[in-house]
């Protein structure tokens, strides 16, 4: 039986490394073809994700909690128990217009008149915006004015 060269070693290394390459290519994501395939694509998950003015109008609701609760109650959800060594809290933390409001209480204070959009950032995303502490994600408010 032979033994390999090293050319031969080099030659499967490569071929293992075109291989690795292709298929990681082809499962990535095909390239859209027109800016209305793309917006759809993303918008299910946008509008998922962002809650309006006008449909907040629409809801006929006074606190920014109602709102939620009506239209996107999955906001609100609970993301799992925190352990005993973190701090960090199971529900979402409240943003308002950029800085940290508090708990979910705080949506209740906020009338759903003064909103521009509301936006719900899951973990990993809110932990790269604004850093450790929220495990559970963030409901970002936006006022108008």
């Amino acid at each position: 039986m032979r033994t390999p060269t090293s050319r031969t070693l080099r030659c499967r290394l490569l071929y293992s490394l075109a291989l690795l390459a292709v298929s990681a290519l082809s499962c990535a994501r095909p390239a859209q073809t027109s800016s209305s395939e793309g917006a759809r694509a993303m918008g299910s998950r946008a509008a998922r994700d962002v809650l309006g003015a006008d449909e907040i109008a629409g809801a006929n609701v006074h606190s920014v909690y109602e709102a939620i609760r009506l239209l996107r109650p999955a906001f609100l959800f609970s993301r799992g128990s925190t352990s005993l060594r973190s701090s960090a809290p199971a529900y979402p933390v409240v943003y308002l217009d950029g800085a940290p409001a508090g708990g979910l209480d705080v949506l209740r204070d906020i009338p759903s008149g003064s909103v521009k959009e509301v936006r719900y950032y899951n973990a990993p995303d809110a932990t790269v915006r604004w850093g450790t502490g929220h495990t559970a994600g963030v409901i970002y408010v936006s006022t108008k004015g």
